[in-house]
């Protein structure tokens, strides 16, 4: 369970689907009253084309085809995004360096320095991943309904130089329940997203403290040109490898270099990259408890990130990020000789502003307010 001080840090910053409408709602009226000279959005004959555009963030398209377009939902206009409450800018290290980690409380006795000290070899895991998202673009709200992936991983370590290891990943299988898919256009795009997994490689560096760096997971271009015969496809297959980078470094814990004892709490801070996004990420640890090699720990997160033109991993169009403001929680149990969790249990949520720029300068912006939930539930095979 959560440590108080941890549960009132973030409890309280968690969205629902009731808060992701009054979001929208602030946004458009601040939005609105913010900015006198913001350009009108396009007639709607052209925004349903410029929609099927910025929709590529809610699955909607193929990475090479636009495919088709979200259905209407409820109108509902959206003008210039006001910041929401940021986190960490200015105070994170830059991508790519070493995370800062900050010890709070020490915890009780008897103390021990926590760290990873893997065996080299394959072991197995099986990682659930729901993700669920709904945006408002211009005057259209869409939903992508949620579902979850079982992805079957296979984990090789083999011992690096300075007391770090190698983690090779791949993946076995991954399977969903057919029944909490809804449309048939969608069921396929998922069916045949899921089947492509089994060509995903990668691998990254896991250092003794529990630092991931040089994460790397690819699915071969010749697979994503396959996916093309299943439009929209392709892009789901490359948010399904998303999530399982998301799950690899949300479920791994750094921690301190100096011993803790039970009720033990750090922070750590680092810069990482969140589809194409690059997120500042404050993550606050507590250790549960400690018995025999087994440690068991919740964690809760915050994100933000600054102003920033980016791409999401497939989509050739630039989008510009103009807010982004995250939180997350959850529980780990984790063992030394382990790249990952023995049981996990996380989710979050992230609010980001995006904003899709047009080359034609009789054409307005789009801005579109986009809610991404994730969930990942670990279980060893």
């Amino acid at each position: 369970m959560w440590g108080g001080a941890i549960a009132r840090t973030f409890d309280a910053t968690v969205l629902d689907s009731r808060a992701m409408r009054l979001l929208i709602i602030a946004l458009v009226t601040l939005g609105f009253a913010c900015t006198p000279k913001e350009a009108p959005p396009a007639e709607p004959e052209a925004t349903e084309a410029e929609v099927t555009q910025v929709a590529e963030e809610v699955e909607v398209a193929e990475p090479a085809d636009p495919g088709e377009a979200p259905e209407a939902a409820e109108e509902e206009g959206l003008g210039e995004l006001p910041p929401l409450p940021g986190v960490l800018l200015g105070k994170t290290p830059e991508l790519g360096s070493a995370p800062t980690v900050v010890v709070e409380n020490a915890g009780a006795d008897p103390k021990k320095k926590l760290a990873f000290a893997l065996k080299p070899g394959t072991s197995s895991a099986s990682v659930a991943v729901g993700l669920e998202i709904e945006a408002v673009v211009a005057l259209f709200g869409v939903k992508s309904p949620r579902y979850t992936v079982s992805y079957d991983l296979a984990l090789t370590t083999k011992k690096a130089k300075k007391g770090a290891f190698v983690v090779e990943v791949a993946v076995n299988q991954a399977t969903f329940d057919e029944k909490t898919i809804g449309k048939p256009r969608r069921l396929a795009q998922i069916e045949a997203a899921a089947k492509s997994m089994k060509k995903v490689k990668g691998s990254y560096v896991l250092s003794a403290n529990g630092v991931v760096t040089k994460l790397n997971l690819t699915l071969p271009d010749s697979e994503i040109k396959a996916l093309k015969a299943v439009p929209g496809a392709g892009r789901t297959a490359l948010d399904m490898v998303e999530t399982i980078r998301w799950a690899i470094l949300q479920l791994t814990p750094a921690f301190p270099d100096e011993p803790i004892g039970a009720g033990a709490t750090w922070t750590v801070q680092r810069s990482l990259t969140q589809a194409g996004i690059i997120i500042h990420q404050l993550a606050t640890y507590e250790l549960v408890s400690a018995e025999g090699g087994t440690v068991a720990l919740s964690v809760g997160t915050r994100q933000g990130a600054e102003e920033q033109m980016y791409q999401n991993p497939g989509m050739r169009n630039d989008l510009k990020l103009t807010v982004l403001n995250g939180t997350g929680e959850g529980t780990v149990r984790w063992r030394a000789d382990d790249a990952l969790p023995t049981t996990a249990n996380v989710e979050s949520t992230v609010v980001k502003g995006v904003r899709q720029l047009s080359d034609k300068a009789d054409q307005a912006p789009v801005d579109s307010a986009v809610q991404t939930k994730r969930s990942a539930t670990m279980g060893k095979l």
